[in-house]
């Protein structure tokens, strides 16, 4: 049906443009008021050209024209749009006149960020982009067809009669494990809106048919829910509910019966929301008669300070959590976090962390340090700087040192320059040296997505280029493809190596989309 109606969109149903008594003038008019002060009659493929790249100029292009070649020479412009045309400076493919709302019409190209059309009749009207499609297509004077794919994979078709919706088909798909198809309709009820249907839903743990209904009260404050249904012969469902105070405080609750690979678990949680805290927390009970679960909590003291905690019951641990962060200054950001694993067998651990970011349009600073006790004695400490040195040059050190009971202490420090040719490339020579003396250097360039314009962007974006090509050479320690400096600027996905024992060399690539 679409492929016809798009062929539809062409020449002899363009609307025939009527001399406009009052025409606000731009650039596009102006232009054409010169063409015509020369004295020449300008050619129609120069006036489309013209009316493409100002098409909110229609009616003032076309007004000049009708006052100065008349009506003879408007439709023989109006005849060149109608046929199918083609711009390589505009970037775009078009036929008809996507200036004039009552025309057919079909535009695609880079300033439409995708497409969109009109027939004639307006029967068939769209629009398809990065955003997703939205299109309509009116069966006759009372009944019409809407159809909405979003660049998230969710679809509907709706079937709308006097221009109210009756019920649409939809579907979900994020993947073979993680997709829905069903249909549904909504009616106002006491002043809300009830959607009811029927859907078949796929997950990780399986494949479900059920009925599901929410109701939304007026206003939208207030919505309750529920689903009931089969899955591998067992029962399955929810119940859920949410209501936002005139506060901005948020409550929502729901109760799930879910089967798994494991068997049936069911599930109680809820929340609190409002502008400076927020509360969850969850309840599971397995099939094998064990519950786990889990409480977590956030605060925003000030516009600087921030808390969080929690506890997490799994199946055979419990973790209490509580960290907090304070933004000191606009470019210093101190955090600490206490975490402790307490098993059901086996010796407990506890971890006190401590960070320090630091963040300036000419350089970035980070510390962690880190020190454990119980299953594992350790202190660990890792540090880093990336400096802007000069106009497209930046520098850089970084260090690790990690000490743990009965084990040998390890640590490294490396140091990189980096030179930014254009704002997209970067040429980056890179070294490292361990405790034990292994080496590894590095020739890097790299080609970004974006633009590289100060020593932040060089920093976050130094292991997600677009393309990376590496040459390196390492010794005293390193085999096969994996480097000391792969963690801080990327690994390749594919490489090849010569020598072995004192040295080796290698050269790889990777690509990134």
């Amino acid at each position: 049906m679409a492929e016809g109606q798009l062929a539809s969109a062409t020449p002899q149903t363009t609307t025939e443009p009527a001399p406009a008594p009052v025409a606000k003038p731009g650039p596009g008019a102006e232009a054409l008021r010169a063409m015509l002060a020369a004295g020449t009659r300008p050619d129609p493929k120069v006036v489309i050209e013209l009316l493409d790249t100002h098409r909110g100029e229609r009616d003032a292009i076309f007004a000049l024209l009708h006052q100065s070649l008349g009506n003879a020479y408007v439709q023989e412009v109006v005849a060149g749009m109608d046929g199918l045309r083609a711009s390589v400076k505009h970037r775009e493919v078009a036929a008809g006149d996507p200036s004039d709302p009552n025309s057919g019409y079909f535009v695609a190209g880079q300033a439409e960020n995708g497409a969109r059309w009109r027939t004639a009749d307006g029967s068939f009207t769209g629009k398809a982009g990065k955003d997703g499609l939205d299109t309509r297509y009116q069966m006759s004077e009372r009944d019409a067809l809407h159809g909405q794919v979003d660049k998230g994979g969710t679809g509907r078709l709706a079937y709308e009669h006097d221009g109210k919706e009756q019920g649409e088909l939809y579907g979900r798909a994020k993947g073979s494990k993680d997709w829905e198809a069903g249909i549904r309709r909504t009616d106002e009820v006491g002043g809300g809106s009830l959607t009811y249907g029927a859907r078949h839903q796929v997950t990780a743990n399986g494949a479900s048919d059920g009925l599901s209904a929410e109701y939304k009260a007026a206003g939208g404050a207030t919505t309750v829910g529920g689903s009931a249904g089969v899955q591998d012969g067992h029962a399955v469902g929810d119940l859920h509910g949410s209501h936002k105070f005139d506060g901005g405080q948020t409550v929502t609750g729901s109760a799930t019966v879910a089967q798994t690979p494991q068997g049936q678990v069911e599930t109680v949680s809820g929340a609190y929301a409002d502008p400076k805290t927020k509360v969850n927390g969850s309840v599971s009970h397995h099939a094998d008669g064990a519950f786990t679960g889990n409480l977590t909590g956030s605060h925003q003291l000030d516009a600087q300070t921030s808390l969080n905690g929690s506890v997490v019951r799994g199946q055979d641990r419990t973790t209490y959590a509580a960290s907090a962060t304070e933004q000191v200054t606009p470019q210093l950001q101190l955090g600490q976090s206490l975490t402790h694993v307490d098993p059901d067998h086996g010796k407990s651990q506890t971890t006190l962390g401590l960070t320090d970011r630091y963040r300036s349009g000419s350089m970035v600073q980070g510390l962690d340090l880190n020190l454990g006790k119980g299953e594992r004695d350790y202190l660990s400490a890792t540090g880093s700087m990336d400096a802007q040195l000069g106009h497209h040059l930046y520098g850089g050190a970084w260090g690790t040192y990690t000490k743990e009971g009965g084990k040998q202490d390890v640590a490294s420090v490396g140091a990189s320059l980096t030179f930014t040719p254009t704002e997209k490339t970067a040429l980056t020579l890179a070294g490292i040296v361990d405790q034990s003396g292994a080496l590894e250097t590095r020739l890097q360039f790299d080609v970004f997505k974006q633009r590289i314009e100060n020593v932040g962007d060089l920093s976050a974006h130094k292991k997600d280029a677009l393309v990376s090509l590496f040459l390196s050479y390492s010794q005293g320690g390193q085999s096969g493809n994996k480097g000391m400096l792969d963690e801080r600027f990327g690994a390749p996905q594919q490489s090849y190596g010569r020598g072995a024992g004192e040295g080796q060399v290698m050269a790889g690539i990777r690509i990134k989309f």
